[in-house]
């Protein structure tokens, strides 16, 4: 019974840590950020097969999660003070292309979401 007693005051105590960790401290946990990734990609591939039923292009639905990303993305970069451009021309035109890349990759999986069953879609 005592046992069983300090079992219950760590499990009681783990959650009371778990509630008041500081944000900052879950983006240290590999773990942690694998999962949220996880999370938030199911939800795009749930958001895409939505808007497939509205019969929108999937260039049209692959540029809401782009600008949102682009959004979310500057302000990050204007809270922390970094510079919005590459200092180098080889870094420019590797940022270029993997912007272009990107798109393309994204555009390309909605395209698959559209055309192929989720199931076969995602694996």
């Amino acid at each position: 019974s005592s046992r069983s007693h300090s079992c219950m005051v760590e499990a009681d105590t783990w959650r009371q840590h778990a509630w008041t960790m500081r944000p900052r401290a879950a983006w240290k946990s590999g773990t942690a950020c694998l999962a949220l990734a996880s999370f938030l990609f199911s939800l795009s591939t749930l958001a895409v097969k939505i808007l497939e039923r509205d019969a929108l292009p999937a260039f049209q639905v692959a540029f809401l999660p782009s600008t949102l990303c682009f959004l979310g993305t500057t302000a990050l970069m204007q809270g922390t003070g970094l510079p919005y451009h590459a200092t180098g021309s080889t870094t420019r035109l590797l940022t270029l292309l993997r912007g272009l890349l990107g798109a393309a990759s994204l555009t390309l999986y909605y395209i698959s979401l559209e055309m192929l069953p989720l199931k076969d879609a995602v694996t």
